[in-house]
């Protein structure tokens, strides 16, 4: 196998799409249950609305509270962004080469002389999303690889090659290899 080399630059969106996913996993359940708080909300009003039963105000209340959190939160968010945004030694726009060997992941920064090598046996998690793979190297340090910048077969290569490393902490939101072919309970062959 001929190592994958893949050089560019992390732009705003990317970074963006990477702290709005690490968000919804984090706060997965409380989102959840902003959901169904508005759902019922929504649902008390409307039938108070019809006259179907008296106004109960306590899921509008729920409501919003959770709203008044999510747009903290959101704010908190995009406050983060802007400040890495203006930091000097951002690594948003700087030049990035990640060659991923056999067995290893090399990072450098050009334009600083930064290294790094890190076998796959110590990279805690891979996600794959539409436009990026977000590699962990610990639950805190994250790298982002976009998708812009390799082709539908580097893409299908590194998907197998990390799927192949790191099993069951390799997650892909997006791309599936082929399902396997199956007989069916007539003989025939056919797909998933």
């Amino acid at each position: 196998m001929n190592p994958l080399v893949f050089e560019y630059k992390v732009d705003l969106r990317e970074y963006h799409t990477a702290v709005y996913f690490g968000l919804v996993n984090r706060y997965r359940t409380a989102l959840l249950i902003f959901l169904a708080v508005a759902t019922a909300a929504l649902l008390c009003t409307a039938g108070a609305a019809l006259g179907l039963f008296p106004l109960f105000m306590l899921p509008a209340y729920l409501f919003l509270g959770y709203l008044v959190w999510l747009l903290i939160l959101l704010g908190r968010a995009e406050h983060g962004i802007l400040k890495l945004a203006k930091r000097p030694d951002s690594p948003l726009g700087r030049t990035m080469r990640m060659t991923f060997g056999r067995d290893t992941l090399r990072i450098e920064t050009p334009g600083d002389g930064g290294k790094a090598v890190h076998p796959f046996t110590r990279l805690f998690l891979v996600f794959e999303l539409s436009n990026l793979f977000m590699i962990y190297l610990d639950p805190a340090n994250v790298l982002l690889l976009p998708a812009r910048v390799m082709t539908g077969g580097q893409r299908a290569e590194l998907r197998e090659l990390l799927r192949e490393a790191l099993h069951d902490r390799f997650q892909s939101r997006y791309g599936r290899t082929k399902a396997p072919k199956i007989r069916s309970l007539t003989g025939k062959r056919g797909r998933f």
